[in-house]
């Protein structure tokens, strides 16, 4: 029942912050680069209060205390000199928005300098901690700066996989990475595969250190999600979690109908659906490759991945493109970094968050030199 509650919660507020006339911010640009910004006076979450009022009843305010504030503050100004640090994807942030990375930021500090009324979104999300106002300015805080890290989140519309995120991910990630850590997950191959890709030519130092960064890459995440701070907001207690409970079950990625096939046109074309690529790949395949045989002499495949969730990054390769195939392929993918103090152990022992093995790493100017170099002579 959370679950759901949550799942309607995000779906109104996706649907409220495109449809609503009254934005958090406004921002004027003229015929120069520079910005003109205003806030309004008048509190810009009415519409939010509203819609959820209209949804849910009664909605739970919060405003923040003078000592509220500095926390709020205080918090909010690590974690945006943590992104302006790191985060790859801030170019991606003006391109859409027509201001910085900075601006943006700077735009939702102002907010919570104003200490506006704004709805709990915390007592939605995590109810068991949250759903009555706690006394305590650091409780404040944390309840008034969730509302705000959400509706930021939303204006970024996914940029970065930057939002404010509800128990239920934060619990599966959880789960997922402490079953890693505890089963050994990282280093479950067999044999078989290592021979194969030592057929391929890698050697068993290169298998090493893949392996190697992709432990210590699992127990960084752990980690993170293991600190006091997530553990007291979400209200966690890890060891009540099961670390052996069934993960396709857990995170329902077994969906019988992720999948929807069709003929067409009989002997020459054919229909798939894919609804999300976040499916379980080998319950997928259950469909996808007998309907891949039915259909191997037919001339047409129409693929469509319309409003498709996203999901893992491998699973079009291995469960589409090496199924339509009849010989080797390869697939190239590139990794973007910020490189500063705080991304060192990513280039000291990279692993590739998409899996596979890291051939190089090498600045992102060169990279992009290339790329046109390669447009020019195809011109």
């Amino acid at each position: 029942m959370k679950k759901k509650k949550s799942a309607i919660l995000a779906m109104i507020l996706a649907l409220v912050i495109v449809l609503s006339p009254t934005a958090v911010f406004a921002v004027e640009t003229d015929e120069t680069y520079g910005q003109e910004v205003e806030i309004s006076a008048e509190n810009p979450f009415q519409w939010l209060t509203d819609a959820l009022t209209n949804t849910f009843g009664e909605v739970r305010q919060v405003t923040l205390t003078p000592e509220a504030m500095e926390i709020a503050l205080y918090d909010f100004d690590y974690l945006v000199a943590k992104i302006l640090d790191v985060a790859p994807t801030q170019n991606i942030i003006e391109r859409r928005l027509g201001i910085t990375a900075e601006e943006f930021f700077a735009l939702w500090r102002e907010v919570i300098t104003q200490n506006f009324s704004v709805p709990s979104l915390a007592s939605f999300e995590v109810p068991d901690v949250w759903g009555a106002a706690r006394e305590g300015d650091l409780y404040i805080a944390a309840d008034y700066l969730f509302t705000i890290l959400f509706v930021a989140g939303l204006e970024l519309d996914g940029i970065g996989h930057m939002s404010a995120q509800g128990p239920f991910l934060i619990e599966q990630a959880f789960l997922m990475l402490a079953q890693m850590i505890y089963t050994d997950f990282a280093y479950a191959t067999t044999q078989e595969e290592i021979d194969a890709m030592l057929d391929l030519g890698f050697t068993y130092e290169q298998l090493y250190t893949f392996y190697e960064a992709a432990v210590n890459s699992v127990r960084h995440r752990y980690q993170l999600f293991n600190t006091p701070s997530v553990l007291w907001f979400y209200g966690f207690d890890p060891s009540e979690f099961d670390l052996y409970a069934d993960l396709n079950e857990f995170l329902g990625i077994l969906d019988p109908d992720n999948i929807t096939t069709a003929i067409i046109e009989e002997g020459r074309t054919a229909y798939l659906r894919i609804a999300s690529f976040l499916g379980n790949l080998d319950f997928d395949s259950q469909t996808l490759f007998p309907f891949f045989e039915e259909i191997q002499n037919y001339e047409h495949l129409i693929i469509d991945i319309r409003g498709n969730l996203g999901g893992w990054a491998h699973y079009f390769n291995t469960n589409i493109v090496a199924r339509l195939i009849d010989e080797p392929i390869f697939f190239e993918g590139y990794e973007f970094f910020v490189a500063s103090e705080k991304t060192a152990n990513l280039f000291e022992n990279p692993f590739g968050t998409l899996g596979g093995i890291v051939y190089d790493i090498f600045p992102a100017a060169e990279f992009a030199q290339e790329i046109c170099t390669s447009l020019i002579k195809k011109i």
